[in-house]
């Protein structure tokens, strides 16, 4: 279903649709687990049901095709079409930051200093009685602080005898984990520049949304990585279908968990592959270990391949030579 049939199909079966309830009601805490409510006209069932936080967004978008805004637009909000979403006042629609947050109040913090100053909030609360939040300084004001700071040195400069004392003082101290990581960061760059270089470039920080030509979706990424992964793939001859993969339970430290990989590929001998991209440095860690040997019981129960790729295989390699069944063991 697309995403306005899903609007439509579980609106229409809301008993409070139009109708905006209070959080405190879709949520409770037993024995010290926070709980979200699974509506009974959601899930079909002869009554509501509660499901821990962790598994809570994957149980909804793996069985009802319904992410975690769109619960809480529906359920929550009450909104019957993604169109009456909130809006910032300049008209533009806000971003859905999580169930326990809901959207943010302005789109921007342009429009955040723009329009906040006619908020109740911001005009009544003062900063010691001196300075109201928001409001700008006056020219005069301005001009006070400007006269007020000529002839003072902006920055304070150490002389050299005072360099000499802070160096015989600090010999012997104790090495913090600031100083060892900074000491493997200069050591990894002086082993291998390139690689550096590669990881620097790479910004894992990014995050957002991309419509593969081979998905029938439009598919989250958490990392550059992934979104260069996905462009390989479109390219590829070798992959005919790019999806998101199930979540698959495993237990670690004696908790249950879900695991959910990066992607799942069809390939053009109709072969499933599931694929995690991953960076070489944390291959062997323990937690990935779990996951990795979970996944390939999964995988073999299913019929499935499963692939672990790092920035070895996605940046080192010949342009145009990217074959997915290189990595298939």
């Amino acid at each position: 279903m697309t995403e306005n049939e899903i609007y439509k199909y579980y609106s229409s079966k809301n008993p409070n649709n139009g109708k905006k309830i209070d959080f405190s009601q879709v949520i409770k805490i037993d024995n010290g687990v926070k709980k979200i409510l699974l509506p009974s006209w959601i899930s079909n069932s002869s009554k509501d049901s509660y499901y821990p936080i962790k598994i809570f967004a994957a149980k909804l978008k793996r069985e009802y095709s319904i992410t975690s805004q769109i619960y809480y637009d529906i359920v929550i909000l009450g909104l019957s079409s993604p169109k009456d979403r909130p809006k910032c006042p300049c008209g533009n629609y806000t971003k859905f930051i999580g169930i326990f947050y809901g959207y943010r109040t302005y789109c921007n913090s342009e429009c955040m200093y723009k329009f906040r100053e006619t908020n109740e909030m911001f005009r009544t609360y003062n900063l010691g009685g001196k300075a109201k939040l928001g409001l700008h300084h006056s020219e005069e004001t301005k001009r006070k602080i400007s006269n007020s700071q000529k002839g003072k040195k902006k920055f304070h400069v150490v002389s050299e005898e005072t360099r000499r004392k802070l160096s015989k003082a600090n010999k012997g101290r104790k090495i913090t984990w600031k100083d060892k990581q900074r000491e493997a960061a200069l050591r990894r760059i002086e082993k291998d520049p390139e690689r550096a270089l590669i990881n620097i470039k790479s910004k894992r920080g990014r995050k957002g949304y991309y419509k593969p030509n081979k998905s029938q979706k439009e598919m989250r990424y958490l990392s550059s990585w992934e979104l260069k992964f996905m462009k390989m793939c479109d390219l590829s001859k070798d992959v005919v279908e790019i999806d998101s993969a199930n979540a698959i339970p495993y237990t670690y430290s004696g908790k249950d968990r879900l695991y959910i990989p990066d992607f799942k590929l069809t390939l053009n001998n109709k072969q499933i592959i599931i694929v995690e991209i991953k960076p070489k440095n944390l291959v062997n860690d323990p937690i990935v270990i779990a996951k990795r040997i979970t996944a390939k019981k999964y995988c073999r129960k299913n019929n499935f391949k499963y692939i672990t790729l790092t920035e070895i295989e996605l940046f080192k390699r010949i342009h145009g030579s990217f074959s997915i069944f290189d990595y298939i063991v």
